[in-house]
């Protein structure tokens, strides 16, 4: 679960659109874990904007707070990676998903 969702600029009642704000349990400075933690969202959010995975990218404010629980904390080994396994196991083609994945 994130940290909070809130809406964004461009988020209109006819096309609502938002980001979620995700906490890790522990400080990443090595862009390969940076990278396996978003890869493994993309996954298991599966209609995330693939254009928003950009580590350089700037992201703005929004229009309004839609979910706040900010004691909500992810760890990356094991419970995020166990999340993505168990999701690609259940899917139609479990091998080709986790080979695109690893």
């Amino acid at each position: 679960m994130p940290n909070f969702i809130y809406t964004t600029f461009r988020s209109t009642s006819d096309h609502e659109k938002f980001r979620m704000v995700f906490l890790v349990n522990e400080k990443i400075h090595d862009i390969r874990v940076r990278e396996l933690v978003q890869r493994s969202l993309m996954i298991l959010l599966s209609e995330a904007d693939v254009q928003a995975k950009d580590a350089s990218r700037l992201l703005f404010g929004g229009k309004k707070l839609v979910y706040e629980a900010y004691d909500n904390v992810i760890s990356v080994p094991p419970d995020l990676l166990n999340a993505v396994i168990l999701y690609i196991k259940a899917g139609s083609n479990p091998s080709r998903d986790m080979e695109r994945c690893c």
